[in-house]
């Protein structure tokens, strides 16, 4: 996470529409806090792990911008790519993110017991990590809509 994305984020650009709108302001700033908080309180290690793995399907992404950006979205690497970002986002940010949530809430009266993380403090994380689910919830449905909803026109930069 850098500063760039914040900006990428928030300032209008030719690239806005393109790098995303609030939903993204949000998932970096959610990302930031929980970060922060986790690692100031050094706790939750492995609920870190879980999330930060859900990065893994941003590579294919970029690539994906990159591809429609330099006129190739229609090509035979963007559907390479494009089966590349949609099977890793399903693997890491719905069923790892799935799983992770299930484990979270497993271990939550641990947490709460021993003192971990005051109760408020966990709180806000509960909060940020609904939220990011809904988040990935959301992408996903775009991405299946992408993949197989009914405009199958076959030009990938409508879909951008």
């Amino acid at each position: 996470m850098s500063p760039s994305h914040i900006r990428a984020s928030l300032a209008p650009s030719p690239y806005s529409q393109v790098l995303g709108g609030l939903d993204t302001l949000a998932h970096h700033l959610c990302f930031m806090l929980g970060s922060f908080i986790t690692g100031s309180y050094r706790a939750l290690p492995f609920q870190f792990s879980w999330l930060i793995t859900g990065e893994c399907s941003s590579p294919f992404l970029n690539l994906r911008w990159f591809l429609i950006n330099t006129g190739n979205g229609g090509s035979a690497l963007m559907q390479v790519v494009n089966l590349a970002f949609g099977l890793t986002f399903f693997v890491v940010r719905v069923l790892l993110y799935t799983l992770g949530l299930a484990h979270m809430a497993a271990v939550t009266p641990t947490i709460v017991s021993l003192g971990i993380l005051p109760l408020p403090i966990l709180g806000v994380i509960g909060l940020i990590l609904a939220a990011g689910y809904s988040l990935n919830l959301m992408w996903a449905a775009k991405i299946w809509h992408m993949a197989f909803g009914a405009n199958q026109s076959g030009n990938a930069e409508k879909h951008a």
